[in-house]
């Protein structure tokens, strides 16, 4: 009977344990908004779309200056 608890908590925490790390990171705050929104933050910035050196296609997003809140 005790082995048999033994084995079932082990199993509650790995499975707890692997869980937490497979969660999604956060997103940024930025990420999401759009071109005014971006503009009107202090801690975002708008970045144009543009081609890359080897010639692929970057459309304009907003990312984070530093530290997002």
């Amino acid at each position: 009977m005790f082995k048999k608890v033994m084995v079932f908590t082990m199993a509650l925490l790995i499975s707890g344990f692997m869980v937490s790390l497979s969660a999604a990171p956060k997103k940024k705050e930025c990420n999401d908004l759009k071109m005014d929104q971006c503009k009107d933050r202090k801690d975002c910035e708008w970045i144009k779309g543009h081609k890359t050196k080897d010639g692929k296609e970057v459309k304009a997003y907003c990312k984070c200056k530093g530290k997002c809140k």
